[in-house]
């Protein structure tokens, strides 16, 4: 657990901190390489290669988020070869968590392995924070009431439902799956706050909805 702690922090605090130094774009794609970091590492392991399915499921996934980064900035933005590193380097902590996660979730039960790896990786990312010169004491009560959001929302029940699979669900899909919350993003602003769905959100969304299509049939094959 906290092996799978330091893993998560590190994701959050190398992918936030990529987007001060790299265009969004170029953040999206390299962080969202994970699938194919775990779909590497499951034929290089000796757990044999993952199938046409699952790389064809991990290759419309990245397609589809770059479309979708591409759609929120100008590719012609701003990057550097520190700010894409910082994003690969949150691409690589995530695909290390989720197969730390897997490998746990066989012998822990969800509740003892999600909160201690939340706390894990809440006071590594706190500690960082202030060590950075975070002040924490000026932050506006909206501001809290945001965080506090995020963490129940985002964090408890969207991380938690992730662990709980992955006692069952190669961890590859489970990557692909998570590429799908730029789907309901959008979905979401479209519905709550009127916002404009453009053409890239559409073509990207639609192929990471096709890549999880593909990627359940690949574990339904797997299972049968």
């Amino acid at each position: 657990m906290l092996l799978a702690g330091i893993f998560l922090a590190a994701h959050f605090a190398a992918w936030t901190a990529s987007l001060y130094h790299t265009s969004i774009a170029n953040s999206v794609l390299l962080v969202n390489l994970s699938p194919v970091w775990l779909a590497v590492w499951a034929t290089v392991a000796g757990g044999g290669s993952p199938g046409r399915l699952t790389w064809a499921s991990v290759g419309l996934a990245v397609a589809g988020s770059l479309v979708i980064g591409g759609g929120s900035a100008e590719l012609g933005g701003h990057t550097s070869l520190h700010g894409d590193g910082l994003a690969l380097l949150g691409g690589l902590a995530l695909a290390a968590y989720l197969l730390v996660a897997s490998r746990a979730r066989q012998r822990l039960p969800l509740a003892t392995y999600a909160g201690l790896t939340y706390l894990i990786a809440a006071l590594i990312l706190v500690a960082a924070a202030l060590a950075a010169g975070g002040d924490f004491a000026g932050l506006s009560w909206p501001t809290w009431q945001a965080l506090l959001a995020l963490a129940l929302v985002s964090q408890v029940l969207g991380h938690t439902g992730y662990n709980w699979a992955l006692r069952t669900v190669d961890p590859a899909f489970v990557a692909v799956v998570l590429l799908g919350e730029p789907v309901l993003a959008a979905l979401f602003g479209w519905l709550w706050y009127g916002e404009a769905v453009g053409p890239a959100t559409l073509a990207g969304g639609a192929l990471v909805l096709t890549a999880i299509w593909l990627g359940a049939r690949a574990q339904a094959g797997r299972r049968a």
